[in-house]
Order: structure tokens, then sequence, then C-alpha cells
């Protein structure tokens, strides 16, 4: 991201710091000991060649009631645990504040952001080519310590009010709030290859789980007092998010002609035809796909999983294809209907990805076993998924 460009989204968050100042927001922020996060998100279109980009970039911070804009003046931060203790206390107050949060957009403070990244084209060279990337779908995600509150996008319709172009999911929200009242978190997996489903898995996939169970195994007593030592524990997930990156490849060989088919109709209907932005990433996975029909291993990330699922599979959020098929026959996607809460997590996987390598860190135990559980969740529904596909091929 350009340090000129950043520096001006820095001056625009701080704008906001300053109304935020004028409410009860920062203090009740300060009482839960939490942090606000702002981050710059952009995802590559079309133009991008046969691999999308996707940037998340954390812009500012805001804990104690003061702004920061380097993450290293987090590091040393240790949060009184005794604080959370009543996790039921402590999930009511997060809720207040988000709902407080979702007020103040009302009141015009992201205007100018909006009207900012609606102006601003980034571009990245493409590598070997005289060409460029360019960006699409610029927004601020905030979040209170890990849970994405509002999404601030860039306002590109006159016609309609600056806060409709905010996201608010009040019911996402509250649910990854709730998940916090978790008091019983799994014990590290010591058995893993004696679970049923992990035999479903590639190789390459189980080669990674027990990579990371071992690194895990190495460091326990550091995990375990990561709250004292702050050490960075995201670091231990990686294993796990590309042990599911693996099998991704293998679910997009299994339908890559239907994959096609369905790909091409949606390039064929768009070709001449302005998309608009919240359509834009259909097209993109679609030309991803029809590119790389013969090299399948490029389609890889959870994010392009999610878009499969999401729109091959659930063809109704299809809107360039009349009477698509499911790539996905009756029995897969009744399975799928009730795995709702997992494709969500693959969504907020997909974004979250580039977080546990590139920014966030993550010094809390509880914290760290409950994103490890999830990345456990989708492994299942992943071999899950792969064994039941075999069955009715």
């Amino acid at each position: 991201m350009d340090i000129e460009i950043k520096q001006k989204y820095i001056k625009l968050i701080l704008k906001v710091y300053e109304e935020l100042k004028k409410t009860d927001i920062l203090d009740r922020l300060q009482d839960a000991e939490a942090i606000l996060t702002f981050e710059f998100y952009a995802e590559s279109d079309e133009g991008a060649g046969e691999i999308p980009i996707e940037d998340a970039i954390p812009i500012g911070y805001i804990y104690n009631k003061e702004f920061f804009t380097n993450p290293s003046n987090l590091f040393n931060i240790v949060r009184n645990k005794k604080n959370k203790e009543n996790k039921e206390l402590y999930t009511s107050f997060l809720k207040g504040i988000v709902a407080s949060i979702n007020q103040f957009r009302l009141n015009g403070v992201f205007d100018e952001i909006q009207k900012f990244m609606a102006w601003d084209i980034i571009r990245y060279d493409i590598p070997y080519s005289n060409g460029e990337y360019l960006l699409f779908l610029k927004q601020i995600d905030i979040y209170i310590d890990k849970i994405r509150v509002l999404t601030v996008k860039e306002y590109d319709n006159p016609g309609i009010p600056y806060d409709e172009d905010i996201e608010f999911d009040q019911n996402r929200v509250y649910g990854e709030i709730d998940d916090l009242m978790i008091k019983t978190i799994s014990p590290l997996n010591k058995n893993i290859k004696k679970q049923i489903w992990f035999e479903n898995l590639c190789k390459e996939s189980q080669q990674l789980i027990i990579a990371g169970e071992n690194l895990i195994s190495s460091f326990d007593k550091e995990i375990v007092d990561s709250h004292t030592s702050n050490y960075d524990l995201s670091c231990f997930l990686l294993p796990f998010v590309k042990a599911i990156e693996s099998e991704v490849p293998h679910l997009v060989e299994r339908y890559i002609d239907k994959l096609v088919v369905i790909s091409e109709q949606i390039l064929h209907t768009t070709k001449t035809m302005k998309v608009p932005t919240h359509h834009k990433s259909i097209v993109n996975t679609a030309s991803l796909i029809k590119k790389n029909r013969y090299n399948v291993e490029v389609i890889n990330s959870i994010s392009n999983l999610y878009k499969i699922i999401h729109y091959f599979g659930f063809v109704e959020n299809l809107v360039y294809v009349e009477n698509a098929e499911s790539i996905f026959d009756k029995g897969l996607m009744d399975h799928l209907r009730k795995e709702k809460r997992i494709i969500e997590e693959l969504e907020h996987l997909g974004r979250d990805r580039n977080n546990f390598v590139h920014s966030r860190i993550i010094t809390q135990i509880s914290e760290f076993r409950l994103h490890l559980e999830k990345l456990y969740l989708v492994l299942e529904f992943l071999a899950m998924f792969k064994q039941l596909s075999k069955q009715n091929n």
C-alpha cells in the first residue's frame, strides 16, 4: 500500500477517533480492555491475471483510549484476565459497545473515508509484465479484538445514503460474541490419527496437521505461559490453515467440468456489461476457474473454496446464470444446508488467513484454542464432505 495513501487513511481515521472521544465508547472499551482495530481491505478485479490479490492492512488501533498506528505498541500489553472471568458480564459489555458503535456510524463520521475510497485507485505491478493490478472492493473493517463489527465500504452510488454502504451484521457479530461464552475448550488433540475423519484427508493435509500438532507439543509450556511471556501464538495455527488449503484443489478437480461450464456461462453473460462491484467476485472466480481448468493447484485458497460452495453449490446466489444447476447433487446440498455455520466460518477464515501470517497477534491461550478448534471443525467438515462426494459420484 502506498505510504502517502496510507497516511491519508490514517488522517481520516484520526478524525473518527476524535469523534469517538466525544462519546462514552472509548471509556467502555477501556473498561472491557478491548482493542479497536481499523483494517483496510481490498480485492483485485479481473485484470489481476490468474491469481486475484487480496490485501488486509491494519491502519490503526485504539487501546486504553489512545490511538496507535504501529502494532508494536501493543506487544507489551498485558490485559487483566480477572476482568474477563465473568464471561456473561464481559460479553454483555461487548454487545453494548457494538450497539453504540453501530449507532455511532449513523452520524456521518465515515462519509469522508467512503468518498476517499471511491476516489482512491491502488495498483500493483504484475510480475514479469508491463501491466498492473487494479484493486476494487475497498473497505475499512472495524474490529473489537478479533470480532469484525463494521465494514465501511467505498461510496459509489450517489442515489443512496452513505450509511447504507456500511455493513453491520448483528446476528454474526452477536453470535461471535456469544462464542466467547464457551467455558470448556477441548484439549489439544494428541491422538489425531485415531480420528475417523482424518483418514479422508489427502496425505499432504495429514502431514501438515501432524506437523502442527508436533510443533504445539514441542512448545506446550510456552503456549500455556503465553500471556506472561508475550508469545505470538498465531504462528502455531499456520500448518492447520495450510492443511485446509491443501484440500481445496482436490475438491475443485472433482467438480472441474461442471465448474467450467457454469464459469463460461457467467463470463459470456457479463462480457459486455458493467458488473457491479458487489458481484465482481462471481466473475473473478469464474475467470480463475476457466483459466486454470488444467492447473487446479492454483485454485487453492480458503476464499476460493467458500466462493465455489457459495456460488456454484448454492446457485441461487448466481445472478448471471438462469436455471443453473448446482455442481453438487441433492444429497450433498442437504448436507451443506445443515453445515451453514461452518460455511460461514469458511468465509471468515478466508478473510482472516493473511492475518494469521502477517498482522494479528494472539497471546491468550483461550483465544488460540478457540481458533484451533474452528480450524479442526473446518478440516472435519472437508473430510466428511469429501467422503460423501465420493459416495455420491
